[in-house]
This record gives C-alpha cells, structure tokens and sequence, in this order.
C-alpha cells in the first residue's frame, strides 16, 4: 500500500495557519503522515497531536537566517529522511489553509510517476524560459508555483538540484524558481493543476462563497488558499479596495476561525471580522 507524507516549517507567528492544517487534516479526512518543523513549539501543544511528527529545524549551513531556514529546511528533511520511506512528499506552508480533501492528488503523482503542481497564477502554465547558465538568478515569472507541490520519492532529484543551488556562488535563485530551474534542468513532465483553486494569490479573480464546511470558486471546491488572513491588518493589503477581494479575504479569515476552533484550539494572533465592508 502506498505511503504519503505532507511537510511543511513554521514558526510561533504562523502558528494560526498551523494549527488549522493540522485540525484540517482531521476534519476533511485526511490518510497521510505529517510532518512540522518548528523553531518553537511547547511540549504540551505536541501533545494534542500524538500522530503528528514534529521536529525542529536545525542548522547545517553558515551565514543562513532564519528565513532561509524556514524556506529550506523541509526540503533537506524530505531528502534525509522521507523519500526513503514515502511513495509521494507533498510540501506545503504554514500559511496555506487546507478546506478540502484532496487525497487522490497523492494518487495522481504515485500512479503516473509525475509532479503535480499549480499553475503560477502571475505567469500562467507554459515553458520554462530560465537561463540556462549558472549562478541561477530569482525571478517571480515562472510556469509553477510551489504550492501545491508533490513530489514522488522516484523524482526527489529536483528536490535535491533545488536545494544545491543554494550553495552555487553568485545564485540568487530562491524556492519556487528553483524549483522551477530544477523542473527544466530534470526534463520533468509536470501534471498542472490550476493555481487559483490552491493558492489565490489574486483575490479578485473571481467571488468565492461558502458552501457548508468548503469553499466554492467559480462553483467548484477549492482545496487551499495562501496567505495570512488570520491578521485583518494584513488582510487589508489584499482587499485592494474591490469588493471581491474584500468578500474572498473576509471567507478566507472565517475558514481561519472555523478551523482553529475543531479538536486543537487556537486564537493567539487571530483576527476577526464579519463582513467584507469591515475591511475599508
């Protein structure tokens, strides 16, 4: 029987998003093994959650901050210690907010031997026109974002050249272009699902309403959405004054709640607000 493992870091100011993961992997039905990497996390918070795997991200290279560690550090934990032991790794964020089931995605990758990933909603599915010479350079405008991002363990070699080229002197590559760099360089035949129904980082696309525990967009569930919307300050940002994106951030802020309050509670650092107008 196939194996799967979800992977992602966090830190106490991304505990909202977190903590809904983790509830939301109970609540919608999930069969996968997790995976937290932590800076800080109490004993007693581990301890609601018995089947979880939390461990704290350590440091083996000089002259990384904190950032760098928490951008890489699930993916030298995938590599040293996953892919040996999982059919598929799906690597995730502490601010990506699961409100679906989305377990036969975890089927796609092991069955047809192919990354899955959404689509980069600021640049759209197409080829990969990176340079080809190094040091590898950071660009925004690549084909695929890095969430979601499942990986069998038989295509780990993108993980592995995403992770090298962090230490090839002058690159200023970052995580999802390098992956990207990494997707060409492999010749890897990528299985594309549409970004703005895992990540909508463009909240004015299209108006989302709530239907029962999901989130519909353009009628159909979302699986995820991106970005801290536990913080309405944060979530003003967003709000652009257009209405649509103020509704979808007032939807994304009630899925927040919604989930910090199953089994697991948690309201540190969350925010809320009832209505869209709220946000002018």
């Amino acid at each position: 029987m196939a194996k799967y493992a979800i992977i992602w870091t966090t830190t106490n100011s991304y505990m909202p998003g977190t903590n809904a993961n983790l509830n939301a992997l109970e609540f919608y039905g999930f069969d996968v093994d997790a995976y937290v990497l932590y800076d800080e996390i109490s004993d007693d918070y581990k301890a609601h959650f018995p089947k979880v795997n939390f461990s704290q991200m350590t440091v083996w290279s000089e002259h990384r901050d904190s950032y760098w560690y928490c951008v890489f550090s699930d993916l030298k934990y995938a590599v040293d210690n996953l892919f040996d032991n999982y059919d598929v790794v799906l690597f995730w964020g502490g601010d990506v907010c699961i409100v679906d089931n989305f377990m036969e995605y975890f089927e796609v990758a092991h069955k047809l031997n192919r990354i899955v990933a959404g689509t980069n909603e600021h640049h759209g599915e197409g080829p990969i026109n990176l340079p080809e010479k190094q040091p590898y350079t950071h660009t925004w405008m690549v084909p695929w974002a890095d969430i979601p991002f499942f990986v069998p363990s038989t295509k780990r070699k993108v993980i592995e050249n995403t992770l090298s080229y962090q230490y090839i002197k002058g690159a200023t590559v970052d995580r999802m272009d390098g992956l990207n760099y990494a997707i060409r360089d492999e010749k890897e035949n990528v299985f594309g699902v549409l970004g703005h129904m895992w990540v909508m980082n463009c909240p004015y696309w299209g108006k989302i309403e709530r239907s029962g525990n999901n989130l519909l967009l353009f009628g159909s569930k979302m699986k995820s959405f991106h970005r801290k919307y536990w913080s309405k300050e944060y979530a003003k940002n967003y709000a652009d004054g257009n209405e649509i994106s103020k509704n979808n951030a007032t939807m994304f802020n009630y899925m927040y709640r919604f989930l910090n309050n199953q089994r697991v509670k948690w309201t540190e650092g969350i925010d809320a607000w009832q209505n869209a107008s709220d946000l002018s």
